[in-house]
């Protein structure tokens, strides 16, 4: 177990949990001194594996968008150098953007055709207007729960430490910084001694920041509205689309509310979209409940396709994690000592009297 003055204390193996882990394991061509803590018996269960996937080389905030293309970079590296596209189905995307046709469209005949069509499980597609917002050259997608997985064997193969059944529950401060954590686990609670600690919780960060610097000046303001989340369904089409790439589409002003919906390769399809309400946020992943309240009505989903298995809720886009999380490693491989609360994506950097930064 990691437990040393130099070692980095992860909460969170989420994608953002993960990617940290890895990338300073490879920084340091050793994970020997750093441990992932988590409170799911897997890695798997949370919105980590089941977000949509689909990365894009554009459309961030002007603050993170050179973190999106290094994003974008680094995952079409790990797709070449580890065979991305068999192992976690890594493949160039199209996004589509559609919306209801208005009386006159295409009536004089100089309705434009996107380089790309929509995929064959969309149907009455003549009733829309298509609008290409991404293209293979700038848009790609991953199947989360198996990139999650290849994350995990990776940190595993480099020494790192999981902690499942875990909780940080308090934290020792030094002169520096912080010196130790105490943890939680499934037979007993111990201290564990770290340089840096990591707080990658996802929805819940803003919690464990509460709960463990309790006096801390430093607050989150962590969206809490429908739209921090929402509702997604996996669907099996008929058939894969057959193209080379992989689609997404928009859909606005067509369901009750604005979904996507995209393809794997292997046929089935991701539908998800801001359509529940707001309600408490469970006291861990763990007590989250699959929910079928808010989801679209098959009918009213422009898609071919049965329903194969309904899922939960609370999902959203982790694109720039990747990122994130490699410009996060190279600081602290340097020494720097650091409490980090990477959340939504959005990265600040504060100082503190106490001489620990925030991210």
């Amino acid at each position: 177990m990691a437990s040393s003055p130099d070692s980095t204390v992860i909460v969170g193996g989420g994608i953002i949990g993960l990617s940290t882990a890895y990338y300073l394991a490879r920084a340091q061509n050793c994970g020997n001194n750093i441990s992932i803590i988590d409170i799911p018996n897997d890695l798997v269960s949370a919105a980590s594996a089941k977000a949509n996937g689909v990365l894009a080389d554009y459309d961030y905030p002007p603050t993170v968008s050179d973190l999106g293309h290094l994003s974008c970079k680094l995952h079409k590296e790990l797709a070449e150098a580890y065979d991305g596209k068999a192992k976690w189905g890594y493949a160039e995307t199209v996004r589509h953007y559609l919306s209801l046709k208005k009386d006159g469209d295409g009536s004089r005949g100089l309705e434009l055709k996107p380089q790309y069509k929509l995929p064959e499980w969309i149907r009455g597609r003549e009733k829309y207007r298509d609008e290409i917002k991404g293209n293979p050259r700038n848009c790609a997608r991953v199947d989360p729960r198996k990139f999650v997985t290849f994350l995990r064997k990776k940190c595993t193969s480099l020494g790192v430490t999981i902690l499942l059944r875990s909780e940080v529950v308090g934290v020792q401060m030094g002169n520096e910084g912080v010196s130790a954590i105490r943890v939680r686990g499934p037979e007993e609670t111990y201290d564990l001694q770290c340089r840096s600690l990591v707080i990658s919780a996802g929805s819940w960060s803003e919690r464990i920041v509460e709960n463990l610097f309790p006096e801390s000046l430093f607050k989150l303001n962590f969206d809490k509205t429908p739209l921090a989340g929402g509702n997604w369904l996996v669907l099996k089409a008929p058939r894969p689309s057959g193209d080379d790439y992989c689609h997404q589409v928009y859909v606005e002003s067509i369901t009750s509310a604005p979904v996507e919906i995209s393809d794997y390769r292997d046929g089935r399809i991701y539908v998800g979209g801001y359509l529940g309400d707001a309600e408490p946020l469970p006291a861990t992943p763990s007590d989250v409940n699959r929910k079928a309240s808010g989801l679209p009505r098959r009918k009213t989903l422009p898609c071919n396709s049965s329903i194969s298995a309904s899922t939960g809720r609370r999902c959203w886009k982790w694109g720039g994690a990747v990122g994130r999380c490699w410009r996060l490693t190279g600081r602290l491989s340097q020494g720097y000592r650091w409490v980090c609360f990477a959340v939504k994506g959005m990265v600040q950097d504060r100082e503190t009297e106490r001489g620990v930064a925030f991210l």
